[in-house]
């Protein structure tokens, strides 16, 4: 009988192929295989001139599929993948080479940047427009009266687009960009001029903020006009009672116009703006003052009351408002100058109801009344008499 050859338990299917390139590029090789179980995947490389493989570590070494990155080193490197089963069989695909080419593309520039001339405080954009294959942009400034070119930080520097806050010290700055391709080309754009303009128009506040008087609850505006150029804003505010400003945290407080929520612990602030220009001038408009205004009214104060001891004193109050009124009794002892919430039978109504005792003679008695908004109004005050 005759010996028959065992059949492979891998097969490759597909086998890697030469790769063509220029330096910067990627480098692809692909193997298929199948197999009887779940397969592995090596892959080795062989420089140019050397008879040894070693393993490579080049990204998706142990998969299928690898990839190299191109450079004038790897030309004549050649790379095979050694496929293994779970029984240990082992296969080894064809080799296949890196050769290194000159780059077939070309970067061209459409489009340079231009001079600008802007006034401080505003952006300066440069532009960049150009043709090629996997293009990079880098930036690049020179000083007034310097050589040296310096990559640029400013926003959009590894952008085709460039931009830049107009300052005094960039008056006359240069700027440039380097333009890269996949295969390592560069070229550089011409250079632009960023010019700083003088400020032609003087700052001149036109309109100042005005007083603004409202309830608890609503929103108090103030608003400022001003002319110049490139003119920001800061609201400041100051506290009843005090003498320094702080800058403003509240909607609005560095444009033209500030929005305050009112509520009661602001009543008699007042309000300024700051303005600065393009040029650094600055100027400071009129305080406005903000008053809270209460929307209640009370339109029956409750009267003094004389009873014996023994007998029951009552005090009225009476209130409109444009929202529901609650209620709250107080009471003064003689000698004291203090208010303490009432416990007396209608001390949240309004009518409050106290027994007469001898040591309430001259005891006084107050309504403060709330509404849904949190405005408040204390009515007058009323004294219980013991006869």
């Amino acid at each position: 009988m005759h010996a028959t050859a065992a059949t492979p338990k891998i097969t490759i299917t597909s086998q890697p192929t030469n790769v063509s390139g220029a330096v910067g590029t990627k480098a692809v090789f692909t193997v298929e295989a199948e197999g009887n179980s779940e397969l592995t995947y090596q892959w080795q490389y062989q420089n140019a001139g050397s008879t040894y493989w070693q393993k490579s570590s080049q990204n998706g070494s142990t998969t299928k599929t690898l990839t190299v990155s191109i450079t004038a080193a790897r030309d004549g490197q050649k790379y095979r993948c050694v496929i293994s089963d779970v029984d240990g069989n082992t296969v080894t695909s064809d080799s296949a080479a890196i050769e290194v080419v000159e780059p077939t593309t070309t970067i061209t520039i459409t489009s340079n940047p231009v001079d600008y001339t802007g006034a401080l405080g505003e952006k300066a954009t440069f532009t960049v427009e150009a043709t090629g294959e996997e293009l990079t942009y880098q930036w690049q400034y020179q000083n007034a009266g310097k050589t040296v070119w310096q990559n640029s930080s400013q926003s959009g520097n590894q952008t085709a687009t460039l931009t830049v806050p107009i300052t005094a010290a960039r008056d006359g700055q240069k700027y440039r960009c380097v333009i890269s391709d996949a295969a390592g080309t560069t070229a550089t754009s011409g250079e632009a001029t960023l010019f700083v303009k003088t400020v032609d128009t003087q700052l001149e506040i036109t309109g100042q903020p005005e007083d603004v008087s409202g309830a608890v609850g609503e929103q108090a505006a103030f608003t400022v006009e001003a002319a110049g150029e490139g003119l920001t804003y800061q609201w400041q505010y100051q506290n009843p009672g005090k003498s320094y400003w702080q800058n403003s945290s509240q909607s609005g407080n560095q444009t033209a116009t500030l929005t305050v929520p009112i509520t009661a612990a602001r009543d008699g602030q007042k309000y300024r703006c700051i303005i600065t220009d393009a040029a650094g001038n600055s100027a400071t408009s009129d305080a406005a003052t903000l008053t809270v205004v209460t929307k209640i009214t009370i339109t029956s104060q409750p009267v003094d009351f004389t009873g014996a001891v023994g007998d029951m004193a009552t005090f009225t109050v009476e209130a409109t408002g444009n929202s529901d009124l609650t209620y709250q009794w107080q009471y003064q002892n003689v000698g004291t100058s203090y208010w303490q919430n009432s416990s007396q039978s209608g001390n949240q109504t309004a009518t409050l109801t106290v027994p007469i005792t001898a040591a309430r003679d001259g005891q006084k008695y107050r309504c403060v009344i709330t509404d849904a908004d949190g405005n408040t109004v204390a009515s007058n005050e009323a004294s219980i008499f013991v006869e």
